[in-house]
């Protein structure tokens, strides 16, 4: 594992965090987001000349978890969105007559619309689609989106990616000392620089798996709650996939049926993450 310090309160544009690589996360809320409450209950020793000490009491934590956003992108040479046009998505069965929500475009640039099911965006090079629940994602993605791949196969793609975001809420507890317990390693003296009260914590990973290259980054954000501000530690899993140019559309879908499993690892190390706050570890 290679972690990284945060020595400042980060302040992500409209509190979404980072978006990296080919396949960008995308955290957008989600009405069906499930939550757990998890209770931090170690009894600690503290040691404050070590820079990994806890502030607070331990006992008294909570840890909330939320999945917080998920989507697919897809990446292209080049796409053409004016093949995207509404009566060819009406005549291929991927949208009904009087589906679509108010505000959308269609163009020879670019594709923006939203429907009770799904809502996609489509540019030159980059296509992102997002379930409208995480309940029906997978049958979504089965009957609308591998469709659709399967029905551009001249389309030079590049990459895909599957993206969960998920939220830990330490509740009363400050983010700097969940951080801290999580991610500061106090046999480095490299830590010492970073012993300040505020100073605050994430961690980068990555490791491949047998369908595309997972790449977890967990890091503290802070997220708008209607007028007001939270801090939490977003974790933002990309399951990133390179496609073979000779076999594109197949190999996108490859990935995209693995949606479900994937969502179940990402809520799996997420509560390990919530875990690990729990018990001190």
């Amino acid at each position: 594992m290679m972690c990284c310090v945060i020595a400042r309160r980060p302040d992500p544009p409209n509190g979404y965090g980072s978006r990296r690589g080919l396949c960008p996360q995308y955290p957008y809320p989600s009405g069906s987001c499930r939550s757990s409450r998890i209770v931090a209950d170690p009894a600690q020793k503290i040691d404050k000349t070590n820079p990994c000490y806890i502030i607070g009491n331990p006992l008294e934590q909570r840890m909330e978890s939320q999945l917080y956003g998920f989507n697919a992108t897809i990446i292209a040479k080049s796409f053409n969105p004016s093949i995207l046009r509404e009566s060819w998505l009406i005549e291929q069965g991927f949208l009904s007559q009087g589906d679509l929500r108010d505000a959308y475009i269609f163009s020879d640039e670019a594709v923006q619309f939203g429907t009770s099911r799904y809502s996609l965006v489509l540019i030159p090079q980059h296509l992102q689609f997002r379930p409208a629940d995480r309940e029906h994602s997978k049958d979504t993605i089965d009957q609308i989106l591998s469709p659709m791949v399967r029905l551009l196969p001249h389309t030079p793609f590049r990459a895909v990616g599957i993206n969960f975001i998920w939220h830990l809420d330490p509740g009363s507890e400050p983010l700097s000392s969940a951080t801290r317990r999580l991610f500061c390693k106090n046999d480095s003296e490299f830590w010492r620089h970073f012993s300040a009260d505020d100073a605050q914590f994430g961690a980068y990973m990555s490791k491949g798996l047998d369908c595309c290259r997972l790449k977890l980054e967990t890091r503290p954000v802070v997220v708008h709650r209607g007028d007001q501000q939270a801090e939490v530690i977003q974790c933002a899993f990309n399951y990133h996939r390179d496609v073979d140019a000779d076999n594109g559309s197949d190999d996108v879908v490859v990935l995209l049926k693995r949606w479900a499993e994937l969502d179940r690892t990402s809520e799996e190390i997420t509560q390990t993450i919530a875990g690990e706050a729990r018990d001190g570890s």
